[in-house]
Formats: structure tokens, sequence, C-alpha cells
């Protein structure tokens, strides 16, 4: 609600930046983080993400430094996030910070019940309705209201004051922007063992990064799904290996696995 009609002002959402507009984005990214930190709300450093990754890659792009820019982008973001992750960790040992919101968000994904699919509303038709000011609707990632792109103009799905929802829906069924973002969700499917932590990740973020829907990995889904995921079960693990050392009646097997060697066995994931 704050960070998008911001980089909306900006002209950010035209497909363009320039040097200047990327400088902008990252300088806004910064102070959302101080707030971030202040108010201990680290959901604004996520809803700005996808903008300040654009707009590094974009930069990196201007520069001369074309066939890296996605590999900088990551670079440079991965480095600053794991920078303020190991501060939060301090606070949150201080007591001052009760949560941390990727960890806690894919916990119970990871540990649902057998048979429950990974549910992502950013890839299903209208299980994210987003809204204009001037009724203009679209749907999937809440970034791309407000953007123009040239394969899909301005991924508009229809208007509320003319349009009733089955004609929306309809009109959703029916459009190139479903079709490719289903695509990309039988790709992550077929090639991602995260897949069923996700759902197939966030479209907005492969079509910026990637530059197509239809794609699969992005650094937005390695910070918030991936990274998140192997912390928990790494945890995980070494939880599991003191319940073994400390219950001394626990006899394991010459010819039984151990938890890394059954991981390396088998998919991770369910």
């Amino acid at each position: 609600m704050i960070v998008h009609p911001i980089f909306t002002l900006l002209g950010l959402n035209d497909g363009t930046a320039t040097i200047g507009e990327g400088l902008v984005v990252i300088a806004l990214y910064v102070a959302l983080g101080i707030t971030a930190l202040a108010i201990d709300r680290r959901a604004l450093l996520v809803s700005a993400l996808a903008y300040v990754l654009y707009a590094l890659s974009e930069l990196f792009k201007q520069v001369g430094a074309v066939e890296l820019n996605i590999a900088l982008t990551a670079l440079v973001i991965g480095s600053a996030l794991l920078l303020l992750s190991a501060f939060w960790h301090q606070a949150r040992a201080s007591g001052k910070v009760k949560f941390v919101r990727e960890i806690d968000q894919t916990v119970p994904r990871m540990f649902r019940p057998d048979g429950m699919p990974a549910r992502n509303i950013q890839c299903e038709p209208l299980a994210m309705l987003n809204v204009d000011s001037r009724g203009n609707v679209s749907s999937f990632s809440p970034e791309l209201l407000g953007m123009k792109n040239k394969d899909y103009a301005d991924f508009l799905l229809g208007n509320i004051t003319v349009n009733s929802l089955a004609e929306i829906h309809a009109a959703c069924l029916g459009s190139a922007l479903y079709r490719d973002i289903r695509a990309g969700t039988r790709a992550c499917q077929e090639a991602c063992e995260y897949n069923s932590i996700c759902g197939g990740g966030s479209p907005v973020n492969k079509l910026f990064e990637n530059g197509s829907f239809t794609g699969t990995t992005t650094s937005f889904c390695t910070l918030t799904q991936m990274v998140p995921t192997d912390l928990i079960l790494e945890a995980y693990d070494r939880l599991e290996q003191t319940w073994i050392d400390n219950d001394p009646a626990t006899i394991v097997p010459a010819s039984s696995p151990t938890t890394a060697e059954a991981a390396a066995l088998s998919p991770r994931m369910p």
C-alpha cells in the first residue's frame, strides 16, 4: 500500500529505469530498511525487494555489465540482506525481535499435513485481486497493477465499474498473462525441489529478473524461499542429532544412513 504508489509516481513501472531513478529507488530502499528496523517490520523490505532488484539490474546494464547484471544484483542484494540478518539475529537474542517473517511463514508450509498442497495465491486466477483508484483490476502479483509491458500491455483484466466478477475471471483464464504464469508454475514443478514449499514462485520477479513469466528460479525466491527452507532443515537436523546424542538408549545400527546421507539419497521436500 505504501511502496507501490511511491515507485509508480517515480515512473518505474513503465518498464524502463534511468540511472537517476535507479539511485532514487536504492536510496528509498535504504530509508525503508532503517524504518523497518525502527518499527520491527521486515515486511517493508520484502514489499520493495522486487523494485530494488529491478532497479539494480537496470543500473548494471546501463554501466555496461549486461551479461553480469543479474549475478551482480544478486551479489549486492544478497550481501546486504545477509548483513541485515546478522543484525536481526543479535536483536532477537536481546528479545527485541519476536519473529523473522520468512522463517515463520516457511515452517507451516514445510510441516503441513500429508496431501495438503502448497498454495501460492500469486499464481492462482483472482486469488489475489488488485484494484486501483479507477476500478481497474489485475491479479497475480500486486506489483503488476500500474505497470506496462509490450507482451501484456497494462496487465489489466477488466474494470469493476464495467465488468462483473465473472467476466473478469473469464478474461483472466483466457489471457496470455495467465497462460504464461501457468507455464512458469509447471516449469517450477518439474525443475525445482523447493516447489512444494513456494508453489510456483513470484510471477513479477520472474518477469523482471528473467524476462519472462515462464522462467523458474529468481534471486527473490532464493532469498525468501530456498534460504529459509535450508536454514529450517539444518536446524531440524541439529535438533534431531541432539535427541540422539542425549539419549544413551538410542542405538543406531551401523548399516543405517545418517540424517545427511538420508537427505542425499532422497528429495528433501515431500
